[in-house]
């Protein structure tokens, strides 16, 4: 019986030395040629820049719905019209505008490369729950 668990523990440990050796056989990759097949059609950018004025004021955006083109260059000049600090952000399509003072300005501009209905909102805490949101639709 202990010339077993001699056996065992020998051969356990021959076999975790050689795995922390780091050594490995090498590998040979042979390069095959492949067939690719052409890619799928998508919408082409109209290369249009869509340009939207956006004020912010408690708790609400104006206009409430923006419509674009997918593929278009969208830029967007949010103002702050109200007397707390806002932002405008969009989450799907990685828009992250600046928090700006009542009366300031900022600009994002993006490609609105995804379709579908978006929805944009001042990411301050609570206002969004309040109804500070609007749409943006990506056609």
């Amino acid at each position: 019986m202990i010339v077993i668990v001699v056996l065992v523990l020998g051969a356990g440990g021959y076999f975790i030395m050689k795995q922390g050796s780091g050594y490995s056989p090498p590998q040979t990759t042979v390069a095959t040629p492949t067939t690719q097949a052409p890619p799928a059609t998508s919408p082409v950018s109209t290369g249009e820049v869509k340009s939207f004025t956006v004020t912010g004021t408690e708790f609400a955006f104006s206009p409430k719905t923006l419509t674009v083109n997918k593929g278009d260059t969208v830029k967007i000049v949010f103002t702050n019209d109200g007397k707390y600090p806002h932002n405008f952000m969009i989450t799907e399509l990685n828009v992250k505008g600046k928090t700006i003072s009542p009366g300031e300005s900022d600009t994002v501009t993006f490609t609105a490369d995804k379709a579908g209905t978006f929805t944009y909102f001042c990411s301050i805490p609570t206002h969004k729950d309040k109804g500070m949101t609007g749409t943006i639709t990506v056609q």
